[in-house]
């Protein structure tokens, strides 16, 4: 029998994961396994209607490991919302973490829309190599080029991209360094708070005054310093929304992919 891998591949690495478990001891024993696993980006919450709220705030988690007995929501009524959100730009690999080991239980979770099932209790030497088949399997279903903002988020831009920033009816016109479907990372010289959310509307390189696609909401996320930059931060923002054609954004993604160097 093959030993089971005990780290995750790179590119599990760099997906935002969140853990939802309401036993304390299993939460911590599972985001440490991830974390031990190579694993970033991993959050955690106790409770359905607080991961639902994570979920319709952010729609940029990549992997849920989500137990089905949270309370006030369990996770069969989590991956339900989910799968059904026409907003969500891609959809999530879930892992559902079960309280009841039949077959019974196992067939309405993946009915229902989830990756893998693994039934507790469990070893935390199974939980790596479910992670990987749930993410393998979505990868499948939704596109490898497609699925996970950790994919292309780290790919810088050849260019900055020019955005015009509108927050309380002020514009600035402020710069992009990375961009992905679901998010962007924009260069400022106010550090706007987490949770502020902004108008974004993108240019093209070397376009004319005024020449911008219809502008996409986004709240801030994350802030940080510019190293050797004084009084330059970045912002990372997330959209709001499904991107559309009229954002221009899906537009230049394209550009990039095509001009990439094959792999």
């Amino acid at each position: 029998m093959a030993e089971k891998p005990k780290s995750l591949p790179a590119h599990i690495q760099r997906l935002n994961i969140l853990v939802a478990e309401q036993n304390p001891a299993l939460q911590k024993s599972i985001v440490e396994t991830l974390q031990n696993g190579g694993a970033n980006r991993v959050e955690s919450a106790a409770k359905g209607g607080e991961v639902w709220q994570i979920w319709k705030r952010q729609k940029g988690i990549d992997v849920f490991v989500c137990a089905s007995n949270l309370p006030e929501m369990g996770g069969l009524e989590i991956l339900t919302r989910i799968r059904a959100d026409k907003d969500a730009v891609t959809q999530p690999a879930f892992l559902l973490l079960g309280a009841v080991n039949n077959k019974e239980a196992i067939n309405e979770a993946l009915d229902k829309g989830a990756d893998v099932f693994l039934a507790k209790p469990f070893s935390t030497d199974d939980l790596i190599p479910r992670v990987v088949e749930a993410v393998e399997c979505r990868k499948q279903i939704s596109g490898a080029k497609t699925f996970g903002s950790g994919s292309i988020e780290d790919e810088l831009l050849k260019a900055r991209l020019p955005v015009q920033l509108v927050f309380e009816r002020f514009a600035t016109e402020v710069e992009c360094e990375k961009l992905t479907q679901e998010k962007c990372v924009i260069r400022v010289s106010n550090n706007y708070g987490l949770g502020t959310q902004l108008n974004l509307r993108f240019s093209r390189p070397g376009a004319g005054d005024g020449d911008y696609f219809k502008a996409i909401k986004g709240i801030v996320m994350k802030t940080e310093r510019v190293p050797h930059e004084i009084g330059i931060f970045l912002l990372h923002v997330h959209f709001s929304g499904r991107v559309r054609a009229e954002h221009g954004i899906d537009q230049w993604l394209r550009m990039e992919e095509a001009s990439a160097p094959p792999s």
